[in-house]
């Protein structure tokens, strides 16, 4: 794979001209480097690495520098109307985004707070993503919280109004018909 390299590595260093060759990643979840499928004289070669890849919510898109800073994990927004690419949040602003509005939804169809436990077990997801989640929506106040947080009095949480007051969702009760 180096020889095969060779003339592209020369070409840049003979003529200071940006060489872009574009490979694929496998299908399984490895990181960095060895997500590079195929030889590791691949990745070995280059100066940057571009990471395009796709899951269920979103593309995202992340380098590895041999000098200078890596890019972040960012999303990428298409839109069809305009048929152009956007950046969107970093990688880690969206999954604590799309926690937050999971436990929002937990939150609103209890009648009573919620423990944090409880809030875990119940909203899919990694726990220290719901954690960070849960304290920004506290500080954002779209999330109350009540108990001292020591022993024998942990935090319960509740989604509240702008007065602050729990407000559960009703229209799940037997017998309520939403009104």
């Amino acid at each position: 794979m180096t020889q095969a390299l060779e003339p592209l590595l020369s070409l840049s260093r003979d003529t200071g001209a940006h060489v872009l060759a574009v490979h694929h990643l496998g299908k399984a979840e490895r990181e960095g480097g060895d997500s590079i499928l195929g030889s590791t004289a691949i990745f070995a070669a280059v100066d940057t690495a571009l990471f395009l890849k796709r899951s269920e919510k979103y593309r995202t898109l992340y380098s590895i520098q041999r000098y200078g800073t890596d890019i972040e994990e960012i999303t990428l927004a298409f839109s069809s109307d305009t048929r152009t690419l956007m950046v969107g949040l970093s990688r880690k602003e969206a999954d604590q985004e799309d926690m937050a509005a999971k436990i929002l939804a937990f939150l609103q169809s209890q009648t009573e707070p919620q423990k944090e436990k409880e809030i875990k077990e119940a909203v899919e997801g990694r726990n220290m993503v719901k954690v960070t989640a849960l304290r920004q929506l506290v500080k954002a106040g779209k999330v109350g919280r009540i108990g001292s947080g020591g022993p024998g009095d942990c935090y319960h949480y509740f989604f509240q109004n702008e007065s602050g007051s729990m407000v559960p969702d009703t229209s799940r009760e037997p017998g309520n018909k939403g009104n």
